[in-house]
């Protein structure tokens, strides 16, 4: 048993309690887990309380009919197993009710899907006006990314919702999510498609 003498933040008081060597490897491994993530950006403190907000990532892996959703923490833990969700008003509110389970700020949440056709738009839509912060992702960046971590693994939609995941919690900051004023550049780029078709 080791002694271990600490501060109270909340009452300013010092206090000393036993501690055995297991609980204090994991004591370190703890400071060393939130002191690395404060560094790289994917923890915030709130002073006011105290508490630590650590960011949520959601992947979906889009499909014609159903769509595959894996959610991780920024320690790349899973906190929701993978699960589907029929393409439809019931599989959207489905999704929004895990999210939140699961969350305290709607600044804690990054989703990305992959652009797939016009099969991600309607849940898309749905999740920005919920105020979520959404990224559309081209699939061979996601496909890059899976192979770079598990080159051996066959793809399946749960590996695609997990590669999803990572992504963009590997490039959150270098990420640009989905606002109303990329629909209309969306739109454009359809109709000059549609004209030079039909020229």
């Amino acid at each position: 048993m080791f002694p271990l003498h600490y501060e109270c933040a909340m009452e300013g008081t010092t206090t000393t309690n036993m501690i055995n060597v297991n609980e204090l490897v994991t004591l370190r491994v703890c400071i060393y887990k939130v002191t690395l993530l404060s560094v790289c950006g994917f923890i915030t403190f709130d002073n006011s309380n105290k508490e630590v907000f650590i960011l949520i990532f959601i992947g979906i892996d889009i499909a014609k009919d159903h769509h595959d959703i894996v959610i991780i923490d920024d320690y790349g833990e899973i906190i929701k197993e993978h699960f589907q969700i029929n393409n439809d008003k019931a599989g959207f509110k489905k999704l929004h009710t895990e999210i939140k389970s699961c969350m305290k700020s709607l600044n804690d949440i990054h989703i990305g899907m992959e652009e797939t056709g016009i099969y991600h738009e309607n849940l898309r839509d749905f999740l920005i006006s919920k105020g979520f912060t959404v990224y559309t992702i081209n699939p061979l960046l996601t496909s890059y990314s899976r192979k770079a971590s598990s080159p051996r693994l066959t793809k399946t939609d749960k590996i695609d919702a997990t590669a999803i995941c990572r992504y963009i919690m590997n490039n959150v900051r270098l990420l640009h999510s989905y606002t109303p004023s990329l629909y209309y550049i969306d739109e454009l780029k359809q109709l000059s498609r549609t004209y030079h078709h039909k020229k």
